[in-house]
């Protein structure tokens, strides 16, 4: 979940009363003045007097943060986390899949990591998709001894096993 905050924003046809959503990928204005900016389309951005200043499609805007301008500064110069790294892999990462996995963006994200069996893994993976997956997982990793982190990749939505 991103940053949100309800303030003033400038442009240079004049000031809007908005809501402001920033997300990792964009940022979202609601209220008075409509908008969904991605980030790296995002130009100059610095902070004067805390106001967060930027240039998009040939237009300035200077959003009133207050306090907040310069952590939303940050987020917008920083580039997004990958997926990859959310999980907290490294480079030497041990990770075991306890089954296949569905999701492009999970595959992606684990395929350059080392597989390991059960036992010495560090990060473990596993897809659910029903409680009986659930009840399967716990059975295989009850007995392990050693510290492991784990991660349950499921189904979000009213149809979702896990609320």
């Amino acid at each position: 979940m991103g940053l949100e905050a309800n303030i003033l924003c400038h442009r240079d046809d004049g000031t809007y009363e908005i809501k402001a959503h920033l997300e990792s990928r964009e940022l979202i204005l609601r209220g008075g003045l409509k908008m969904r900016i991605l980030i790296k389309d995002i130009l100059n951005p610095k902070i004067d007097d805390d106001i967060l200043e930027f240039e998009y499609k040939d237009e300035k805007y200077r959003l009133e943060l207050g306090v907040l301008s310069q952590k939303w500064y940050q987020k917008i110069i920083s580039p997004p986390k990958s997926l990859a790294q959310k999980f907290g892999l490294k480079n030497d990462s041990k990770i075991y899949l306890l089954n296949d996995f569905s999701c492009d963006e999970v595959n992606l994200a684990i395929q350059n990591y080392q597989i390991q069996n059960l036992e010495n893994a560090l990060i473990i993976f596993a897809q659910i998709k029903t409680i009986d997956d659930l009840e399967f997982i716990h059975k295989k990793i009850a007995p392990i001894k050693s510290n492991f982190a784990i991660w349950l990749i499921y189904p979000k939505g009213k149809s979702a096993i896990l609320k």
